[in-house]
């Protein structure tokens, strides 16, 4: 289920189940981006800044272990627009350059993280400091990069 309640869709989500893979499926992961949703209001800014600078992104596999755990500034987005732009309705904002090459890399020693099948894994977003003055709820995305294959 997405944050409000609705049933997640395409919009949302690529993957089939909630928190694994599914047989025959199984990923190498190799890294990650965080995007937040561009919005052309006078609010935005204040939206942006209090997730970039109060928010805290953890992978979890298996049995709740956290893998990783870091500040979402430190997080490229390697998507969206560059920089920061002042409109007429707002302002965009975007976390880093907009390149494929841009992203939070993920393998150890050059080797990725591989997710077997079955196994349960989650990325989370927290704001362990509370985050104030959101002023309307803002889509945020995950995009795992790495290989995706069916293991026979």
């Amino acid at each position: 289920m997405a944050a409000t309640g609705a049933a997640k869709t395409l919009a949302d989500t690529n993957m089939t189940q909630n928190g694994q893979l599914g047989t025959p499926l199984e990923f190498d992961l190799i890294g990650f981006n965080f995007e937040v949703a561009r919005r052309l209001d006078a609010n935005a800014l204040l939206d942006y800044d209090a997730i970039f600078n109060t928010g805290v992104f953890q992978w979890v596999f298996g049995q709740n272990t956290p893998w990783l755990v870091v500040p979402i500034t430190r997080i490229p987005e390697g998507v969206g627009l560059a920089g920061t732009s002042v409109l007429a309705a707002g302002s965009v904002l975007s976390n880093g350059t907009p390149h494929v090459t841009n992203f939070y890399n993920f393998a150890v020693d050059r080797r990725a993280r591989h997710i077997f099948s079955t196994e349960a894994f989650r990325g989370e977003l927290s704001y362990p400091l509370g985050v104030a003055g959101l002023q309307i709820a803002t889509r945020c995305r995950l995009y795992m990069l790495g290989i995706l294959f069916a293991q026979l």
